[in-house]
Formats: structure tokens, sequence, C-alpha cells
């Protein structure tokens, strides 16, 4: 009989270790459409973010469950120790108190950018310095941190909107204003055609006003560092291997971008 309650009792433990083991990586992103990198396309979440981190996690034996949150949620979701990772992150002081940034983890470049309405009345004269727009009408999207230079930036009258259409609404109404956003390639075509509003006119301004690296950022009050590390190496060795740069072929991601 004891032997029986020990047998039962040991493979209770089992099971639940199984179980355990079992559990997917929860990966919260923003809920918004980023093409190329992470965007809904006939109902299923793709892109170069998400099939690199999918094969990552894969080979590491880990399933992946993608988490859509509003952006700031999704931030807190991670403080809190609720999901394992955030995806598209830019590195930041306050962010690093809660989160892993580990140098090899950085999923893609970003460039931050002005867009412009070509039918403005006034020419835009940024020349790559961001005093030459000082009294410009720059719209931002409400929570997101483009690094300390331009975040700090004491633009005369900048505005934080919530949700990228609403920014794009914006300077659509205001032909004179300026978004900024953080562009990848095909990302402005792309919202061309799922924003429902006329953006045809629409134009990315050069030069960009600074790149910024794309981070998973792994979660502290979940204890990830061992996740981080060895995402990190398995990362290392994908990049390695014909399925990385056939990736980036199949998104069009070229070394400038």
């Amino acid at each position: 009989m004891k032997y029986k309650l020990f047998f039962v009792l040991v493979l209770s433990i089992t099971s639940r270790c199984v179980d355990a083991l079992e559990e997917p990586i929860k990966v919260a992103r923003g809920d918004e459409n980023y093409p190329p990198m992470e965007y809904v396309e006939n109902g299923q979440l793709t892109g170069f973010h998400i099939e690199l981190v999918s094969r990552v996690l894969a080979d590491l034996g880990h399933r992946v469950e993608f988490v859509n949150l509003p952006w700031k949620r999704a931030l807190r979701q991670l403080e809190k120790g609720n999901v394992d990772a955030v995806t598209f992150m830019s590195k930041t002081e306050a962010r690093s108190h809660y989160t892993i940034f580990h140098p090899q983890n950085i999923l893609s470049v970003s460039h931050l950018a002005f867009i412009r309405n070509r039918l403005a009345d006034a020419r835009f004269p940024f020349n790559g310095n961001l005093d030459s727009v000082k009294n410009q009408r720059v719209v931002v999207p409400l929570g997101f941190k483009f690094g300390n230079h331009f975040d700090t930036y004491p633009f005369t009258n900048r505005v934080e909107i919530s949700g990228i259409d609403n920014v794009l609404r914006e300077i659509a109404n205001d032909r004179n204003a300026v978004a900024a956003l953080s562009i990848n390639f095909g990302q402005l075509d792309y919202l061309k055609l799922q924003t429902p509003i006329n953006i045809d006119s629409f134009e990315v301004v050069k030069p960009y006003i600074a790149d910024t690296d794309v981070y998973i950022g792994f979660s502290k009050a979940r204890h990830r560092e061992t996740l981080a590390e060895n995402f990190a190496q398995s990362f290392l060795n994908l990049k390695q291997t014909g399925f990385y740069s056939k990736l980036r072929h199949k998104y069009h991601l070229y070394e400038s971008d």
C-alpha cells in the first residue's frame, strides 16, 4: 500500500513538472501593425520578428504564445512578471529597471523618421538637426519612446496621441504638422493600404532622425535571466544558418534596414 501511494505521489509530481515544462513562453507585443516586422495578415500574426522569435524559442524546446496588448499595458505586464518577454522594445533607463536587455537580443534596427504631408503649405526644413524644426508641430504616438535625445527635446508644439491611425489622421487634418514614427521597410506602404483615411500624399522625410536598436526584452520579475542568455546564444547560432538569411530576404530586409 505504501509503495502504491508513493508511486501515485511520484506520478502526480512528474505530471506537474511536465505541464510546467510544456507551458508556453508568453511574449507580449503592441496590438498595432508594424510591417514587415509584426503585423496581421489574413487574420494571422506574422512578420520577421514573429517568425524569428518563434524559431529561436523552438530551437530551445519552447512553444511560444504571442499576446497582443496596447503598448503601455504590454510594458506593465512585463514589469509585473505576467509575461516572459516583450518584442519591439527600445532600451531606456526606466525600462532597464524591469527588463533584461541582452546585447545579443537585438531583433532589428528601426528608423525614427518624420512623416509629412506633401500637400503641406509650408516647406519642412529638417536637415538632420532637431533645432531646424524646433517650432514645427510634431505629433507622436502616446507611450512610445524614441531615445533620450528625441524624447527630451523641447519642441515648441509637441503633441502625443494614442494610436498610430490617430497620429496619421492628425497630420491629415493639419497638413503642416508632421508625425514622428519608427519606420521599417515597407511600413508606410502597408499603412496606406490599411489605414481608413487617405494618406497617399504622405512621405518619409530623409535624413532619418535616428536609428534605434529593437530588442526582445525579458522579464526581471519573472527571473528570465537564463532564458535571455539562452535566447541570445540560440539567436547567434541561427544567424549562421541559411534560415536567417532566407528570412531576411523573405521580408526584403538588408543590412541598411
